[in-house]
């Protein structure tokens, strides 16, 4: 299934369906852009305070590079205090699951009557992707989002293009590549499910 953006008009829906526990999960991959299996593994020791604020310093799953990743200072705090994962599973000693995450924004898309298609945890590391290309530059949301690929940021940091007020904006010159990249990486995916 492919992930799909998630609008800031629905985010703020889905904050407002969830318990703020529920949603510090959620609130860490839209700051750092971590994947759902990174976030969920996060110890207390992977969190850092320094004199620049708070910051998650951890070495990524599927890439194997270490990165490090600024947060607010209200997630920080919050987050400061807990020992062990930072996102503890039901049973002791265990973190959270992806499923759990997966099942958690599913139920708030329910609650907040938004369809829940294409709306997963990786929605998260695209709303990342949108405003950290927004703030900072396409650049930044490649290199926090740890991607060697070009193509596959773009599809990322220009997800809002796809959906929201962008998508029925006229095409413009300067788009083409990210279009062209956009079309050839859905390709791959289709390619992908009718060869599997």
């Amino acid at each position: 299934m492919r992930s799909e953006y998630i609008t800031k008009e629905d985010r703020k829906h889905l904050e407002n369906n969830m318990k703020d526990q529920a949603w510090m999960v959620f609130r860490l991959m839209m700051e750092t852009g971590l994947r759902v299996g990174d976030a969920v593994e996060l110890r207390h020791t992977n969190l850092i305070h320094d004199k620049e604020g708070w910051a998650i310093r951890k070495k990524a799953q599927k890439t194997g590079k270490v990165g490090e990743w600024r947060i607010t200072a209200a997630l920080g705090e919050n987050l400061a205090h807990r020992r062990g994962y930072l996102f503890p599973g039901r049973k002791e000693g265990t973190h959270l699951t992806r499923q759990a995450v997966w099942k958690r924004i599913k139920k708030a898309c329910e609650e907040a009557r938004i369809d829940p298609d294409g709306k997963s945890p990786h929605s998260m590391r695209k709303m990342f992707a949108v405003e950290k290309a927004h703030q900072e530059g396409f650049e930044a949301a490649k290199e926090a989002l740890q991607h060697s690929n070009s193509a596959v940021t773009r599809v990322y940091a220009y997800a809002d293009k796809m959906v929201g007020l962008g998508a029925d904006e006229p095409m413009r010159w300067r788009d083409v590549d990210i279009i062209a990249d956009y079309i050839l990486s859905r390709m791959k995916e289709i390619d992908k499910t009718v060869n599997s």
